[in-house]
């Protein structure tokens, strides 16, 4: 749906995505793949001021995975090495983002990354209601995901699926889950969840990874069912198609894509 647009966002969930593989990897380059995922983390913040819940989570998660580890290796004198991926975790997306510091005070005076929303917040609201937001953001008829793509409805049959996956992947898994819902949380939590002048559901994309793996998980419960099996066969099919037809419509014009909240 988004090929003719040039966003961020897009970039932001492939890096997202990235780094979770990196994070998920075990053998001898585990420190390598800490600093790889470290590096992505750090990159992440260059494109959108909207991937910080995602930094935020993955980086938590991270770190908190290093520091357990290396206790259980302390307690078990396995061979250590902590203090090596411990600084991956830290040095790469913390040199990024000191640049990032660096570069917007450069520009606006301001020690902070992503300053210039900033300096705006006395001009532009930023704060808004999650419980409208996290409504818009779905089911709004002009700027919610649903009515564009009802694919995405397969989550929430694969929610408990999901969460039981996610929970057998370790450090990964729990990056996902927790990153994914922060994002989605503070999207919902923001005046402009719906992007203004914009594609729907744009702001969503970012945290895109867990809701394509919501519905993989969906459509795994509806492969282990028996008896209401072709009932939810046809209603995936059925969501499938409307959200192809209108990939494609929106391909061939794309300008269709642009609502305005006004």
């Amino acid at each position: 749906t988004y090929t003719t647009q040039i966003y961020p966002s897009i970039a932001a969930a492939l890096l997202f995505t990235i780094a979770l593989r990196l994070m998920a990897g075990e053998g001898a380059a585990r420190a390598w793949r800490i600093a790889g995922a470290s590096a992505l983390l750090g990159l992440l913040p260059w494109l959108t001021v909207r991937t910080w819940p995602i930094v935020i989570g993955t980086g938590l998660v991270l770190g908190g995975s290093v520091v357990l580890r290396g206790r259980w290796r302390a307690a078990h004198r396995a061979a250590r090495a902590g203090p090596l991926e411990l600084a991956a975790a830290i040095v790469p997306s913390g040199l990024l983002l000191g640049g990032l510091v660096f570069y917007h005070w450069s520009l606006f005076g301001v020690a902070l990354p992503n300053a210039g929303y900033f300096l705006i917040r006395e001009q532009q609201q930023v704060a808004g209601s999650p419980l409208v937001g996290g409504w818009g953001m779905f089911f709004s008829r002009s700027f919610g995901l649903l009515p564009y793509a009802p694919i995405y409805l397969l989550g929430a049959l694969g929610a408990h699926a999901l969460f039981q996956r996610l929970r057998a992947a370790g450090a990964a898994g729990a990056a996902l889950l927790l990153a994914g819902g922060l994002h989605l949380l503070f999207i919902a939590s923001v005046e402009h969840w719906h992007g203004d002048w914009s594609p729907a559901s744009r702001n969503l994309l970012a945290g895109l990874p867990l809701l394509v793996a919501g519905v993989a998980a969906g459509l795994e419960v509806v492969g282990k069912l028996r008896t209401t099996r072709p009932l939810w066969v046809g209603a995936a099919s059925l969501a499938a198609v409307w959200t192809s037809s209108v990939s494609l419509i929106v391909l061939a014009n794309p300008s269709l894509l642009y609502n305005s909240p006004d």
